[in-house]
């Protein structure tokens, strides 16, 4: 699987990575042994989005995703904190599939949903079971947060598993606009007030700045590599 650069260099290195990885299942589906060139014109990828979109909605019930987990470590003393729970995905053959494919189809068909709270409560679980640090953070879709029932949902989770609210961190990317979604801002709300923690990642690469930091007081701001790098 392919994907060419435009000639003004516009497009960002991830999302030609995204198209590459796109095309390359357009190959798999078609019987591999082939090459595609990403073509956003081409049937073949909308095709390719569609089964792809189908196995999202087997994938808890056939095992295909799994949870792994980044540790937070105190720089000062070593001491792991936490850790931040990533989701992965693999085909019925093993192959795994990259965050970067998968992730924006299940938001585009809404597999995103369930598919969210099963991570939320593997990690709660995990956490329960393992002790894992004083928090486990878990990254959560704009799709997710718009609906209606998302708080009250995860306040089960965390009952059930036997966890204080404040070990549990949802992490909200600033690559997504919330600010003007009456049920985002709900959602974000009853999880703090019932004492879940509220990150901020990629802070300084999306729409409001520091309009998000002062609507909705984040525990943590996580500044995006791209100002550090350098």
């Amino acid at each position: 699987g392919a994907s060419l650069t435009s000639t003004d260099n516009s497009a960002e290195f991830r999302a030609i990575l995204q198209e590459a990885d796109r095309a390359l299942y357009v190959s798999k589906f078609a019987g591999r042994a082939r090459v595609t060139v990403y073509d956003p014109r081409a049937v073949d990828i909308d095709r390719s989005s569609e089964n792809l979109a189908e196995l999202l909605k087997q994938a808890v019930e056939k095992q295909l995703v799994s949870v792994v987990y980044q540790p937070i470590f105190e720089l000062d003393t070593g001491r792991t904190l936490g850790y931040e729970t990533l989701m992965r995905m693999r085909e019925i053959d093993g192959r795994s599939i990259s965050p970067d494919v998968f992730i924006p189809i299940a938001e585009q068909s809404g597999a995103i949903v369930e598919l969210g709270m099963w991570v939320i409560d593997q990690a709660c679980s995990d956490m329960a079971r393992r002790g894992l640090g004083t928090v486990i953070a878990v990254n959560i879709s704009a799709v997710q947060l718009k609906a209606p029932n998302f708080s009250l949902r995860v306040a089960e989770i965390l009952n059930r598993h036997g966890l204080a609210p404040h070990q549990l961190a949802i992490e909200v990317t600033e690559r997504i606009d919330l600010v003007p979604e009456p049920q985002v801002t709900r959602n974000i709300d009853h999880l703090r007030n019932l004492g879940v923690q509220i990150w901020l990642d990629d802070f300084g690469t999306g729409y409001a700045g520091i309009a998000w930091l002062r609507r909705f007081e984040f525990d943590i701001v996580k500044i995006d590599r791209s100002f550090l790098h350098e």
